[in-house]
């Protein structure tokens, strides 16, 4: 993957955790089950992992 593919890819994992944290805040400001908070924490720990294993795996260029 080329470097303007790395940083496009990142840029939108970001966005994208973004919306899942602000997501977050408007759900806590009601009330909400703990199976919920649950839920949306997950979401939230997935997409870090999922986002970050793919950086990492097809962040590496040819010119590195």
């Amino acid at each position: 993957m080329n470097k303007d593919k790395t940083k496009a890819a990142f840029i939108i994992w970001v966005l994208i955790l973004f919306v899942e944290i602000i997501w977050f805040y408007i759900k806590i400001g009601i009330i909400i089950s703990t199976a919920e908070i649950v839920f949306i924490v997950t979401i939230i720990v997935t997409t870090l992992f999922v986002g970050s294993l793919g950086l990492k795996m097809f962040g590496k260029t040819k010119e590195n």
